[in-house]
Formats: structure tokens, sequence, C-alpha cells
């Protein structure tokens, strides 16, 4: 049972935010690659629907995406996102090796940390992974993450 987004609720979220793929394109942008064509393997923290990995394709790169909603996913499957697809918990940290990763997106995704969805959920300690994935980049590559959050400072 997927708690957090069910199939008409991911839906309606994917047909009201068409502006996701020109947040991803100016996130992309912001990561600031080397402009080689080389592809990179970039990580889609939170991709929803994979809308947000359009212009990752488009521009040539790799893209693993991690979500925590499978209807999300099942979206992203049906939409025929090109990227690997992971359903997993951000909050619980991301799993991969440092350096791996050769830069990061998320898009609207970090403020849903900052809830307690269950007992055992405490934001502060959820708000963890942003100094992990640090861990995971090159020292000279970046992660842009895009979030709306009330009453929280966040540090990443």
């Amino acid at each position: 049972m997927d708690v957090f987004v069910n199939q008409n609720a991911a839906k309606v979220f994917i047909a009201a935010l068409n502006n996701i793929s020109v947040l991803s394109e100016g996130a992309l942008e912001l990561l600031a690659l080397p402009d080689d064509h080389v592809p990179r393997l970039l990580l889609n923290i939170g991709c929803g629907s994979g809308l947000s990995g359009e212009p990752l394709t488009e521009s040539g790169h790799q893209w693993i995406s991690v979500d925590i909603s499978d209807s999300m996913l099942d979206v992203a499957l049906e939409r025929e996102a090109e990227g690997d697809l992971l359903l997993s918990d951000m909050g619980q940290g991301l799993g991969f090796r440092d350096e791996v990763i050769d830069g990061a997106i998320s898009i609207s995704a970090v403020q849903w940390l900052c809830n307690a969805d269950r007992s055992s959920h405490n934001p502060r300690l959820r708000l963890k992974y942003c100094q992990c994935l640090s861990l995971k980049l090159p020292s000279d590559q970046r992660a842009l993450i895009l979030a709306r959050v009330r009453g929280i400072l966040l540090s990443c």
C-alpha cells in the first residue's frame, strides 16, 4: 500500500506541475557541468513521475531517480522515463558509493523530509541526507536542491 501518493493523486500531481521540466532545465544549467559532450551520471532525488529527468536525457546524460512513492514511479514507467528508477526513502540515506554520481538535482522533494509521517520520522535526522550527499559527489561537482520549506533553516 502506498501511503504517500495514490494513483489518482499522482496523475493530478503531474497534470498540475508542468513547470517541473522548466525547473529541471534550470537546475541542469546551474549544475555547471563541463561542456565537453561527455555524458554524466546524475542523480534525480525525489523524481516523482520522471518528468524532471527529461532535460537530463535531452542533454545526453544518464540518470538514476529515487522516489518513495511506487505510484509516482508507476507514472514514470507509463511515461517511459529513460532513467533508472529506484523505490527508496531519501530520508533513510541514498546508499551510493562516494564519487559515483557526477551531479544531482532535486525538484520540490526535500520539503517532504520535514514531515513526520510516522512516529519514527524525525525531520532533523531525515534532513541529514543533505550532508551525506556532499560525500557522494566528487569535490568539483554540485547538487541543486529546490525546496519550499517553512520554519526550518536548511544548510545543504
